[in-house]
C-alpha cells in the first residue's frame, strides 16, 4: 500500500519561532486514562515580553493563562508550571539533532523532577488543522516526586513540531508509574485551527 502522501524532503533546520500578538492556536485533547478530562483549549497571545509569549488559555470553556518561553516551550498554563520551561523544543532544530535536560513540574501541591532526553527526525504529519512538514521530537522522560515518599516513573513523548505555524501540532504520550498499582497515562492532542491577528479581524 502506497504511504497517505509523498516522503518529505527534510528541512535543513528551523529556528525558534517569533511570536505575535493576536496568534491563536485550537487544540482538540484526549485523556484516555480519564476521559472526563478530554476536551479542547485555545491559546492566544496577548503580550510578547523577552520573545516570551504571554497567553489567554480557555480550556473547555474555563479561562486561565499561560506562557512559553521563546523556544514555544510551556513555562506554565491553567494548573501547571515547568522550570525553567518543559523543554520539549532546544532550537535550531535538525535532523539528527539530540539533547538532554532537567527541569522542575508542579501541578498544584505536588511537584517532581525530570530528567528529559530527545531526538530529531523529520517527517509530514496531518491533523484537523491540515498537513504539516514537522520535526519530529522523540523524547524519553524520567521522572520523580520531590516529596519523600513520592512515586518516579516513565515517560515516552512523540511530538511534532512544525515550523509554519511555530508550535508543537500533534503530540503522543505516554506515562509509565514505577508503582504497580498505577495504571499507565496515555494523553494526545492535535491542533484543529490557527489564525494570525490579522486572519481574525476579517
Amino acid at each position: 500500500m502506497p504511504p497517505p502522501f509523498p516522503a518529505p524532503v527534510p528541512s535543513a533546520r528551523a529556528d525558534a519561532p517569533t511570536f505575535t500578538v493576536g496568534e491563536e492556536w485550537a487544540f482538540s485533547f484526549v485523556n484516555e486514562l480519564d476521559p472526563g478530562k478530554s476536551g479542547g483549549y485555545l491559546q492566544r497571545v496577548e503580550r510578547v515580553e523577552n520573545d516570551h509569549a504571554f497567553l489567554s488559555v480557555v480550556v473547555n470553556g474555563a479561562p486561565g493563562s499561560g506562557e512559553l518561553d521563546e523556544s514555544a516551550c510551556v513555562v506554565r498554563g491553567p494548573g501547571v508550571s515547568f522550570s525553567p520551561s518543559n523543554e520539549a523544543l532546544r532550537f535550531p532544530l535538525f535532523v539528527g539533532k539530540a539533547w538532554a535536560a532537567d527541569y522542575l513540574y508542579s501541578s498544584g501541591a505536588w511537584s517532581a523532577k525530570d530528567h528529559r532526553e530527545a531526538v530529531i527526525s523529520f517527517e509530514q504529519v496531518r491533523t484537523p488543522a491540515g498537513k504539516f512538514e514537522a520535526f519530529r521530537v522523540e523524547s524519553t522522560i524520567a521522572w520523580s516526586g520531590v516529596a519523600a515518599g513520592s512515586d518516579a516513573g516513565r515517560a515516552r513523548e512523540t511530538s511534532w513540531y512544525a515550523p509554519s505555524v511555530g508550535r508543537i501540532v500533534k503530540q503522543r504520550f505516554v506515562d509509565f508509574p514505577n508503582n504497580k498499582n498505577s495504571t499507565p497515562s496515555w494523553t494526545r492532542y492535535e491542533l484543529i485551527r490557527y489564525s494570525t491577528l490579522s486572519q481574525n479581524e476579517q
